[in-house]
């Protein structure tokens, strides 16, 4: 009987110490290897970063055309404040434009 019990003892710590080896091997391989998961992960983030990359481009561009724009937008009040109001309007110009082409035909 106490042989029996010392046996099933030895054979119940064997097989824990067999299934912790088992265990750590496939835990190992889990955390050292690549899988599925991580290689999508690894995916994203490349094309995030990539992402990134182009938004600071565009953005850079943004900040080039905005500066543009408020120069012409200065050029433009600049012109609007030294213009003057038309001399003709739009009727007399219609009917310039007019006798114009009746001197040219040679009425």
């Amino acid at each position: 009987m106490l042989q029996a019990l010392v046996a099933k003892k030895v054979i119940e710590m064997v097989l824990k110490k067999v299934m912790e080896k088992r265990a750590i091997k496939n835990m190992r391989k889990y955390v050292e290897q690549d899988n599925e998961l991580d290689i999508k992960v690894k995916d994203l983030e490349n094309e995030n970063v990539i992402l990134m990359k182009q938004m600071d481009i565009m953005n850079k561009k943004i900040d080039k055309y905005s500066k543009y724009i408020e120069e012409l937008e200065k050029n433009v009040a600049i012109l609007s404040k030294d213009s003057h109001k038309p001399v003709f309007t739009k009727k007399e110009h219609k009917d310039i434009l007019k006798r114009l082409k009746n001197l040219e035909k040679g009425e």
